[in-house]
């Protein structure tokens, strides 16, 4: 009777991890998928001969907390951004959306790493993090380049 409870125990534990295991993957397939939408988009309006800058800053401003977005606005005014922040480039492609990346840090699950080819011998590597403000939605609350 005693081996039978610590079984259950066992069981119930290991199903609980189980659970708990897919609905971080379920949260992270969608964390992921939020920020390939943001990108898709962001690649496009910041690629043009001139950049549509309405168009980057409604999209920074609907996929970036306050916080974060804020943050960028005093950046880019205090002139203190080289490159675009979300690209590390100065001179964007659409193409390079084609060989996007997004995956998870093995570390923090709250912490993403979007990588894109720029070319045959250069590939950026951006780290953002991203947070559930309510339930299935989603902000980037930093990007961990600017993090200070």
């Amino acid at each position: 009777m005693k081996g039978q409870k610590i079984l259950f125990v066992v069981l119930v534990f290991l199903c609980n991890s189980l659970f708990s295991q897919n609905n971080n993957d379920s949260l992270n397939i969608k964390k992921i998928e939020f920020l390939h939408s943001f990108y898709s988009e962001y690649f496009i309006a910041a690629s043009r001969d001139l950049p549509d800058f309405s168009k980057i800053d409604s999209l920074q401003s609907h996929y970036c907390t306050t916080e974060l977005y804020n943050k960028l606005l005093y950046l880019y005014d205090a002139e203190e951004i080289d490159a675009d922040p979300f690209l590390e480039s100065q001179d964007p492609q659409k193409e390079w959306v084609e060989s996007l990346l997004i995956n998870v840090d093995d570390q923090d699950n709250s912490l993403f790493i979007i990588t894109y080819k720029v070319n045959e011998q250069k590939t950026n590597q951006i780290q953002l993090r991203v947070i559930e403000v309510a339930k299935n939605n989603f902000k980037i609350s930093s990007i961990v380049s600017i993090e200070n």
